[in-house]
C-alpha cells in the first residue's frame, strides 16, 4: 500500500480573553463568544468551537487571539476529518485555517499533508489526474522537508497512471507521464524501467539501453535486466550503421550482406501481408512497424533465438536473411516467413503482450500460408493430431509451455507449434475469424484468456478444445 504522510495536530494555541479590557472599544459579545469557543475546543467539540469562534470573528475581526483561536479550531477540525478519511472536507478547513494565518508553518503543513494524502486516495482508486493535480497542490505549503516525500509519491501516482495510458494504446501519453515522474524522482526504479521497456517495445534501442542501464546503477541486484541490456548492446553495436528503407507502414533496416533489392521485396512482401491480414481479420496496426534484416551470424548474435529459429517478433521483426532468400524459387518460404511474423506484430499490437503463446503463434501459423494451402496442411496434421490423441499425446491447449522461444528440442518445437497451429485453424474455420478477432480485442482490454474466449464463445477454453478433439 502506498504511504501516507505523517498528519500532525498541533497543541491548541488557545487564548481565553479577560472578561475585563484595558480598552473600552473592545467587543463584550465577542469576548464571551471567544471564550465559549475555547473552552467547547479544548473539550474536543471542534465543531461547536468553529461555530463560537466564527461568530466571535464576525463581530471583531480585529482580534489577533480570536483570530489565532479560530484558525486553530478550523485547524483541529481539519486534523479530525483528515483522519477520518474525510478528504474533501478537511481540504476546505484547513485551507480556510491557513487563509486566516498564512504564515504559521503547522497550518501550512497540515493542508500540505491532507492534499498530499487525498491525492494518494485518489491514486490507489485509479484517479490518477486528479491525484495530480492534488499533489501540485500539496507543494504550495509544503515545508522542505516534506517536499521529498511528496515528489516520491507524486512519482508514484505518474507511474501508475503511464502504465494506465500504456494498456489504453496511448504510448507516447505514456512516455511523456513516466518522464515526467523520472525528472521529479530520479530515483524512481520503477519509471526508468519501464521508460527503458516501453522504448525497447517501439524500437528505439539506443533510449531503452541507456535507461535501463540507469535502471541497473540504481539497483544493481536487478539481475533481470542484465540479459536483456547484453542483447541491447548487442543489437545497437550490430545495426549502427544499418541502411533503411521505409513506406508508411514499415521501416526495412539492412547492411552489407543484405542488398537494397532485398530490403525493397520484404517492404513489398510485408506491405501485401498488411493487406490480406487486415482484410481477414479487419485488424490493422497502429504504428510503423521496424524490420531488421540481418546476416544469419548477426540474427544469431542479435536475437539468441534457438537454432531452428526463421524470425523473430520482440517489437521488431528480425529475420535472416543474404539476399539470395528472394529469388523466385526461395520466395515463398520468405513470404511465409514475414507474413508469420507481421502477424505476431499485429497480434501484439492489438492484444498486448498478455496473449498466450499458443494463440499468438497459432495466428501467426494460420496466416503464413494462402487460403488455397492451409487446408492441404490441415488434412494432413489432423492425422498426426489423431495419432497422438489416440496414443494419449496430444498436449492439452491449456498445457502448452508459456514460451516456445525457449524450446530447444526441435521436435518438441513442432509439437507445439503444430497443437497450436490446429487448433486455431479450427476455431477459425468452425466459428470464424470474426470470433478470433474478439479475442484479441479482449484480451488487449486487459481479460485474461479464458475471460475473453468465454465472452466471445459462450463457452470456457476446455469445452473448445475437447470439441476439437472430438472433430479430430
Amino acid at each position: 500500500m502506498t504511504r501516507r504522510l505523517y498528519l500532525s495536530l498541533p497543541a491548541a494555541f488557545v487564548f481565553a480573553i479577560a472578561a475585563l479590557f484595558a480598552f473600552a472599544e473592545a467587543n463584550p459579545l465577542a469576548v464571551k463568544l471567544n471564550n465559549k469557543g475555547v473552552a467547547l475546543l479544548n473539550a474536543g467539540d471542534t465543531q461547536g468551537a468553529i461555530e463560537a469562534l466564527s461568530a466571535a470573528f464576525t463581530h471583531d475581526s480585529d482580534s489577533a487571539a480570536i483570530l489565532r483561536n479560530y484558525a486553530q479550531a478550523l485547524n483541529n477540525r481539519g486534523v479530525e476529518l483528515g483522519r477520518a478519511g474525510e478528504y474533501r472536507q478537511a481540504e476546505g478547513y484547513l485551507r480556510k485555517a491557513f487563509a486566516l494565518e498564512p504564515k504559521r508553518q503547522d497550518l501550512g503543513r497540515n493542508l500540505s499533508v491532507i492534499r498530499t494524502n487525498w491525492a494518494t486516495a485518489q491514486s490507489e482508486a485509479g484517479a490518477f489526474d486528479q491525484a495530480e493535480s492534488l499533489y501540485v497542490l500539496s507543494l504550495e505549503t509544503a515545508t522542505t522537508d516534506q517536499q521529498a516525500a511528496i515528489a516520491s509519491l507524486r512519482a508514484n501516482n505518474l507511474v501508475l497512471s503511464g502504465r494506465d495510458r500504456k494498456q489504453k494504446g496511448e504510448t507516447e501519453w505514456a512516455i511523456r507521464l513516466l518522464e515526467t515522474a523520472s525528472e521529479i524522482d530520479p530515483s524512481c526504479l520503477a519509471a526508468v524501467v519501464d521508460l527503458g521497456q516501453l522504448f525497447q517495445a517501439e524500437g528505439d534501442s539506443e533510449l531503452a539501453l541507456a535507461y535501463l542501464e540507469l535502471a541497473l546503477l540504481l539497483d544493481p541486484s536487478l539481475a533481470s535486466l542484465k540479459d536483456r541490456i547484453a542483447k541491447l548492446r548487442r543489437e545497437v553495436e550490430t545495426e549502427r550503421n544499418f541502411n533503411t528503407q521505409s513506406n508508411i507502414h514499415f521501416e526495412v533496416s539492412y547492411e552489407g550482406g543484405v542488398n537494397d533489392a532485398a530490403a525493397s521485396a520484404v517492404l513489398n512482401i510485408l506491405t501485401r501481408a498488411r493487406r490480406d491480414l487486415g482484410h481477414a481479420l479487419r485488424l490493422f496496426p497502429h504504428k510503423q512497424i521496424q524490420v531488421v534484416l540481418y546476416t544469419r551470424d548477426q540474427y544469431a548474435n542479435v536475437t539468441m533465438a534457438p537454432h531452428w529459429s526463421g524470425g523473430v517478433y520482440d517489437g521488431k521483426i528480425r529475420v535472416p536473411l543474404a539476399g539470395d532468400e528472394t529469388s523466385d524459387a526461395k520466395r515463398p518460404q520468405l513470404q511465409a516467413m514475414l507474413y508469420h511474423e507481421y502477424a505476431h506484430a499485429l497480434v501484439r499490437d492489438i492484444a498486448g503482450a498478455q496473449i498466450p503463446t499458443w494463440l499468438n503463434e497459432g495466428v501467426a501459423t494460420y496466416y503464413e500460408l494462402d487460403s488455397l494451402r492451409r487446408p492441404l496442411r490441415y488434412e494432413k496434421e489432423k492425422i498426426t493430431m489423431r495419432i497422438l490423441k489416440k496414443n494419449d499425446e496430444l498436449t492439452k491447449i491449456k498445457d502448452l509451455p508459456d514460451s516456445f522461444v525457449a524450446i530447444q528440442d526441435r521436435k518438441k518445437a513442432e509439437h507445439v507449434y503444430a497443437v497450436s497451429r490446429t487448433f486455431t485453424t479450427w476455431l477459425i474455420e468452425r466459428h470464424s475469424a470474426t470470433r478470433l478477432r474478439g479475442v484479441l480485442n479482449k484480451i488487449g482490454e486487459g481479460l485474461d484468456v479464458e475471460t475473453a474466449v468465454r465472452d466471445v464463445y459462450g463457452r470456457t477454453l476446455e469445452s473448445l478444445d475437447m470439441e476439437w478433439r472430438r472433430s479430430l
